[in-house]
């Protein structure tokens, strides 16, 4: 795939309309085998810190993810400038459920 040639584990592609909001975004993964994650707040944040790079005073973007596939959501990515931290969140149709153990 693409990725593997790359020598990454994922390819987030997104486009924004000269005044449309949100961005539209899609990603795909090797953890998918390559293919696509519908909604995920990884690409949400990796769109946020790619803008801000062009723009250090964007605070807050929306992204619609997946909705090609029926299951698609709405990702809010916020950059907080006094603690350094961004947040991400947003609605999404849920498929499975689970717990992550680290």
């Amino acid at each position: 795939t693409t990725c593997q040639a790359l020598g990454v584990t994922g390819i987030v592609l997104c486009a924004r309309g000269r005044d449309s909001e949100p961005l539209r975004a899609r990603h795909f993964t090797t953890s998918l085998k390559g293919t696509e994650d519908p909604v995920t707040g990884g690409a949400a944040g990796a769109i946020l810190a790619f803008y801000r790079d062009a723009d250090k005073n964007l605070e807050q973007i929306q992204i619609y993810q997946g909705g090609f596939a029926t299951r698609g959501g709405l990702m809010r990515a916020r950059f907080e400038a006094a603690s350094g931290e961004a947040w991400i969140g947003g609605e999404a149709v849920k498929i499975a459920e689970g717990e992550l153990f680290l």
